[in-house]
């Protein structure tokens, strides 16, 4: 019996690989950088928001997401292992399983993919001219090696893939100029080759692409320059070549894409462009689409990745560390660029995640440090309004001047600056109340004046104003505990030299690199990464600290990260920066005058508008923001309280909150993300000179 497009669509939908309404989750393996990044996808957008990373072995090259949305896998190249994670299903973040990582026992494991149910995995042996299998548990996701494993193949195999009826697993052959196949037990996993394997390719092939009714296969051949058609014979597997679609001189063909209704074949060209095709369902010729190929921004796009309800595509781009997005048009089968956004180094593949809604965003409670009394107040945030409701508060340190929050909602940490250490707490998830953990204060250098924690939720960074230092610590996962990382822990002297007077740290939204302000002496410092380690290794340039005149007062980054935006106190302006790439180092680009003293900035999610609170004003300035631009022009200037010294925006980008320093306040304003536009929601009583905020919001 034919497999036919009706099953296929059923089989995907019990899958999950289908039927979901919303994309939720992005993954992305980064070879370069040893890691794999994660997202959460903006339904109604496309857009990609940095969500964390982990590590991921050396030179990691593919990645796959299970059907049940519970596990996400990724295969280490180099490091000849496989690493498995699991999946928070209201955060997307990734934990590392139980015995990970496992070994397929194969030699490069440069390619994977799974069948349809999530029993098993299947990995190209890159230069061990095999394939490995593996069964998944489905409860644990812990994988284990079957039995028979590794199967022989060709030579220098790039990539596996599984047909549609999950019988059948292929493997493209880059110097023997075929494809292997192998019939699955559907039983034990295991692979026996089929007659007539290997099947001819072309010259050098690399990725092979199923239509969903089974019965045909695309594959593109890096030398030869096209895509070939192939007929599978469903009850014995075998290819046989239908057509060949000859590429324009210059076209390197690799990664390949069918959009989810499998009406239209797109094809990564190595040289920096998308290529389009409609497909005939009944012989697999492909018709060039009007409209292409289409360039793409970045360098070396390794794949058009669509995700699964097909509306939005990208391309990680390998050799310009950065990944751009597309809408799709599913009538059509154009792709209309979107945005570019930086990525870390390295992007090879794109996994994705869907459910049946989107992440939501939902804002629970704000925290204020006031200097002036030793104290941090509570609001509880009405989600469907953005009102605030004072709960309460708890005693800190000596002038506490900073408050950040984790990622994970789970802790809360205040630099003290006259007492020098940081105040730790617990917060009850419910309430917001604070509960101070164990060993709290921790000792800081001199003069702790902000603190930092990165989107992981693994370090805290001090800016040590006394001390013209950073300091970081290590955040112990279940209890909040700090621990100070020194010269012994890591492979550089820490606390690091951050400058004269240190007043800000922010982070690069990568987590590739921070940036230091050194407000009473007119720099920036830039600072990057060890490895998987902390923000604290300087980078390499002659040029940091970076010179910036009338005492830079504010940092905030754009989304994409490809922006810093600082504000200038005494010269009433705010400077858009842009950002190299691969250092970090900032790029002199212009100023947009503000109101008067400028001492706080925040960026909104979408990336679309920047908010500037002028302390001597008493106002806050609105500018729009364009991704390849920056700042465009001001929208308006809104009234806030007396001396406003700090605002956030929570993480749905509906609501922003601002601390008045002169009139002791917390004020909320709900933002118009059309227009930008500002309208008071209601403004209450903060402790004696407040000077901080922190936004903790959750995403279910």
């Amino acid at each position: 019996m034919k497999y036919s497009l009706l099953a296929a669509l059923l089989a995907c939908c019990v899958s999950g690989q289908l039927s979901a309404a919303f994309p939720r989750f992005a993954y992305v393996v980064n070879s370069s950088d040893e890691s794999v990044s994660s997202f959460i996808v903006d339904a109604s957008t496309g857009q990609l928001r940095f969500n964390g990373h982990q590590a991921a072995g050396r030179f990691p090259s593919a990645v796959v997401v299970h059907p049940s949305n519970k596990f996400v896998y990724v295969s280490q190249q180099t490091g000849m292992k496989v690493e498995g994670f699991s999946v928070d299903p209201n955060t997307g973040r990734l934990t590392r399983l139980p015995g990970s990582p496992f070994d397929p026992k194969i030699v490069s494991p440069f390619w994977m993919a799974m069948d349809s149910q999530g029993k098993f995995l299947y990995l190209a042996g890159r230069n061990s001219s095999n394939v490995g299998a593996m069964a998944i548990d489905p409860q644990s996701g812990v994988l284990s090696l079957i039995s028979g494993s590794p199967y022989p193949g060709g030579n220098l195999p790039r990539s596996v893939s599984v047909s549609p009826s999950d019988k059948y697993v292929y493997m493209a052959n880059i110097n023997d100029d075929n494809v292997s196949g192998y019939r699955i037990n559907s039983a034990t996993g295991s692979l026996t080759p089929l007659k007539g394997s290997p099947f001819k390719a072309g010259d050098a092939p690399q990725f092979m692409a199923f239509h969903p009714n089974g019965e045909l296969a695309f594959l593109t051949n890096w030398n030869s320059q096209n895509v070939m058609t192939f007929r599978v014979d469903e009850t014995t597997g075998m290819l046989a070549t239908t057509s060949v679609m000859q590429l324009d001189a210059g076209v390197f063909p690799f990664g390949i894409t069918l959009d989810p209704a499998a009406r239209f074949l797109y094809v990564a060209n190595w040289f920096n462009s998308i290529l389009g095709f409609a497909i005939n369902a009944q012989n697999g010729v492909l018709t060039p689409l009007s409209g292409f190929p289409v360039p793409v921004k970045g360098s070396v796009p390794v794949q058009l990745a669509i995700e699964p309800t097909g509306r939005f595509a990208y391309t990680p781009n390998y050799n310009s560390f950065d990944m751009s997005t597309y809408t799709v048009n599913d009538k059509t089968g154009a792709v209309a660029p979107v945005d570019t956004m930086w990525s870390r180094p390295g992007p090879r593949k794109f996994a994705f995640i869907n459910g049946d809604k989107p992440v939501e965003y939902i804002p629970r409670f704000a925290y204020v440090p006031n200097a002036g009394d030793g104290s941090v107040s509570i609001y509880q945030i009405n989600a469907a309004t953005g009102a605030l409701t004072a709960s309460g508060g708890v005693k800190a340190g000596t002038q506490p001047h900073s408050v950040a929050v984790d990622a994970l909602g789970k802790f809360l940490y205040v630099a003290n600056s006259e007492s020098q250490n940081v105040s730790a707490f617990a917060i009850d998830a419910a309430t917001g109340a604070l509960k101070e953990i164990s060993g709290s204060p921790f000792k800081t250098r001199i003069n702790p004046r902000s603190v930092t924690i990165d989107e992981n939720s693994r370090y805290l960074y001090v800016a040590n104003q006394g001390s013209n230092n950073m300091s970081v610590y290590e955040i112990e996962p279940h209890s909040g505990v700090l621990r100070e990382l020194t010269q012994n822990n890591l492979h550089y002297n820490s606390p690091f030299n951050a400058g004269p007077a240190p007043e800000q740290i922010v982070l690069h939204p990568t987590e590739r690199f921070s940036y230091a302000l050194n407000s009473s002496a007119n720099k920036i410092s830039v600072f990057g990464y060890y490895h998987d380690g902390p923000l604290i290794q300087e980078i390499d340039t002659h040029d940091s600290p970076f010179e910036v005149k009338n005492r830079p007062s504010a940092l905030a980054l754009d989304p994409t990260g490809k922006f810093l935006y600082v504000t200038q106190e005494t010269g009433n302006a705010v400077i858009t920066f842009g950002l190299d790439v691969r250092t970090g180092a900032l790029l002199p680009q212009f100023a947009t005058p503000t109101g008067s003293n400028p001492v706080a900035i925040a960026v909104h999610p979408n990336g679309k508008f920047v908010f500037v609170a002028n302390k001597g004003s008493n106002d806050i300035a609105v500018y729009s923001a364009q991704s390849d631009h920056g700042i465009t022009k001001e929208l308006g200037r809104f009234k806030t309280g007396k001396g406003p010294v700090a605002l956030q925006i929570e993480g749905s980008g509906r609501y922003l909150y601002v601390t008045n320093e002169g009139s002791n306040s917390i004020t909320g304003y709900s933002i118009d993300v059309t227009s930008g536009n500002l309208k008071e929601i209601a403004a209450l009583p903060a402790g004696k000179t407040p000077v901080g905020l922190a936004i903790l919001t959750t995403t279910r």
